[in-house]
């Protein structure tokens, strides 16, 4: 397996945590005994050392120059999004790997996306989109809740996000895509501010199937804050981030209140990126995954593309 890019996702944010923490690329295929890693690239002199220091593992400094060293069926480009097409342009013209695990989002654009869509179809490589959260017991047990009237659909809800609408708030418009349904309908409730040339932080209120969710910005300079909070026929279910519980609580039999008592959903959000590992796994196995396809996320996000669009050129 070869790591492109060495930044915080790529090996850095587990690097002082304890082992059974595995949030980077790097820890969790070098944890797991299907996978080695083989290498790492990265332009930065600094993060190739200390890839190297950590893991004694080659880093190199461009991926041509990484494939005529060595071979990797899987790759993973855990560059920044601004890279990815670049970067899947390259790894294609120097080999052809069994799968590529691309970081969340994919692209910043819909015509990205679909000039990314077309390179994998020419050269038969299939792209996986790293988002972790649906990988989780806690998102399974949700999804069964659901299929299983434990929890009546539909519902409105509450999602705040921050660090972008595209490049953070995308996971948990794939989770409630999961459990809602695709997205039907945006509407801009106010354009936020633009955080670079490619997201913005925007309100939105997005129709998922029948149910209606606000998306709301964060300051992240402030303080950081992820939740989504749903409002269903028979009781709340909030769903943070990090290690923070994730809780149904359900209308009392006894009055039109909700439960005083919080059923705690269990989670592994702090091994997310080994979860991962065991779908590539499968995946390589021909077995089914709940990772989605570039394709899978193109169509979720299509919407999305087409609102950060407008709301870019309105500034």
């Amino acid at each position: 397996m070869l790591i492109i890019g060495l930044g915080d996702i790529g090996f850095k944010y587990d690097l002082k945590e304890p082992k059974n923490i595995v949030q980077t690329h790097a820890r969790a295929f070098s944890l797991h005994e299907k996978f080695e890693v083989v290498g790492g690239v990265d332009p930065s002199d600094a993060n190739k050392e200390q890839f190297q220091k950590a893991y004694g593992i080659p880093s190199y400094k461009t991926i041509t120059s990484a494939f005529e060293t060595i071979k990797a069926d899987v790759v993973v480009i855990a560059s920044p999004t601004i890279f990815h097409l670049e970067n899947l342009h390259e790894v294609l013209s120097c080999y052809k790997p069994s799968v590529i695990l691309m970081e969340k989002p994919a692209v910043y654009s819909k015509e990205q996306a679909q000039e990314m869509s077309k390179m994998s179809s020419k050269f038969s490589v299939p792209i996986l989109i790293n988002l972790v959260r649906r990988l989780d017991p806690s998102v399974t047990e949700i999804m069964k809740k659901i299929n299983n009237g434990l929890i009546e659909l539909p519902c409105k809800g509450v999602v705040w996000y921050s660090k972008g609408l595209i490049h953070n708030a995308c996971h948990f418009i794939d989770l409630l895509t999961l459990w809602l349904g695709k997205p039907k309908k945006i509407e801009v409730l106010d354009i936020g501010r633009k955080i670079n040339d490619f997201d913005c932080e925007p309100d939105l209120c997005i129709q998922f199937s029948n149910s209606i969710i606000y998306f709301l910005a964060k300051n992240n300079e402030e303080f950081s804050y992820y939740n989504i909070e749903l409002l269903a026929k028979n009781g709340r279910l909030t769903f943070g981030s990090g290690d923070a519980p994730v809780n149904w609580q359900p209308v009392s039999k006894e009055n039109m209140g909700l439960e005083s008592t919080l059923h705690e959903i269990k989670n592994e959000l702090y091994q997310y990126q080994l979860n991962v590992v065991n779908d590539i796994k499968r995946f390589l196995n021909k077995e089914s995954i709940r990772l989605p396809t570039l394709e899978a996320h193109i169509e979720t996000m299509d919407l999305v593309y087409e609102a950060t669009s407008i709301i870019r050129k309105k500034k």
